[in-house]
């Protein structure tokens, strides 16, 4: 995806999402998949593919989560 986030109008964001789930009613999930220890950098990006997503599918909230396998 690009994004250009509405905070931050000179920037654009690059990124490809590891994987999309949409549920029953819609409901839309973006999983993260990270190796290692969880950092603060893990979750920045993280809401950032969120707030990608939803942008892009119109919607107010994506919900997101992070799995260390």
């Amino acid at each position: 995806f690009s994004y250009q986030p509405p905070d931050r109008p000179s920037e654009r964001v690059r990124g490809v999402v590891d994987c999309l789930v949409v549920g029953p009613g819609a409901a839309v999930t973006v999983v993260e998949f990270k190796t290692g220890q969880p950092r603060p950098e893990h979750e920045a990006q993280a809401a950032i593919y969120g707030a990608a997503i939803a942008a892009a599918l119109g919607m107010e909230h994506v919900d997101v989560k992070i799995l260390y396998p």
